[in-house]
């Protein structure tokens, strides 16, 4: 929540946005996820992934009003990693989630939650 700007940091007391990071730090989540699936008791289990969707609702929300302020992409260069789908869509609307770190102007459907989701899970 910090790295997405809605806290501030302890140590400084100054509110900080980085969305390159925040999204960094939700795949490493989404990954502890995978790896413990099986392994962790219900609460657990409940617990992770309500952070999880916490979080990536959160990112959204953040990214979304990083555009309209004309911030542009997480990552700073807004080159990318020069992908498009990278075949992780699981049954979505057949796009890719737009957000992958290019500023591509598409994807205005208006379903940028359901697309961060499918957009983490395509980029593990």
């Amino acid at each position: 929540m910090q790295q997405l700007g809605k806290i501030p940091d302890p140590t400084t007391g100054e509110m900080a946005k980085d969305l390159a990071q925040a999204k960094v730090s939700i795949d490493i989540l989404e990954v502890l996820s995978e790896k413990t699936k099986g392994n962790l008791n219900s609460e657990e289990e409940a617990l992770l992934g309500k952070v999880l969707f916490e979080l990536r609702m959160n990112y959204v929300d953040e990214l979304k009003a990083s555009k309209a302020a004309g911030e542009g992409e997480p990552g700073g260069d807004g080159g990318g990693d020069g992908g498009g789908d990278e075949g992780g869509d699981e049954g979505g609307d057949g796009d890719d989630g737009g957000d992958d770190g290019g500023d591509d102007g598409e994807d205005d459907d208006g379903d940028d939650r359901e697309d961060a989701a499918n957009e983490s899970k395509a980029d593990r």
